[in-house]
C-alpha cells in the first residue's frame, strides 16, 4: 500500500488500520486489514510544508481479497520508467 507519510508518523502500525472496499465511513461495509509495518520515506521531515517526500510503504499482516487489483507499475525488466526525478501524482480515497 502507498500513502502519505505524514498520516503515519507518531503512530504505532499496532493502533492503524488499512480499510479496503469502503464507499461510505458512515456505513462500514468493507474490510479492517491490520499492519505488519510500514516504511517512511528517509528523507521525509514532518515540519517540511512542502511535503518533500511524503511517502510510504504499508506491508499488510495479511493478503487483500482477489477482487483488489494493484495499480499496474512497469515491471523490473521494463524501459517504460520515469526519467529520475520526474513529477509523479498519486491519488486515491
Amino acid at each position: 500500500i502507498i500513502t502519505a507519510a505524514h498520516c503515519l508518523v507518531h503512530r504505532e502500525a499496532s493502533r492503524v488500520q488499512v480499510l479496503s472496499k469502503l464507499h461510505d465511513l458512515r456505513d462500514f461495509q468493507g474490510d479492517r486489514l491490520d499492519i505488519h509495518q510500514w516504511l517512511i520515506h528517509p528523507d521525509y521531515h514532518p515540519n517540511n510544508s512542502r511535503h518533500v517526500n511524503d511517502i510510504a510503504l504499508i506491508r499488510l499482516r495479511q493478503s487483500l481479497d482477489p477482487d483488489i487489483q494493484p495499480c499496474c507499475l512497469p515491471s523490473k525488466g521494463s524501459s517504460n520508467y520515469p526519467k529520475p526525478k520526474s513529477i509523479a501524482i498519486v491519488s486515491g480515497w
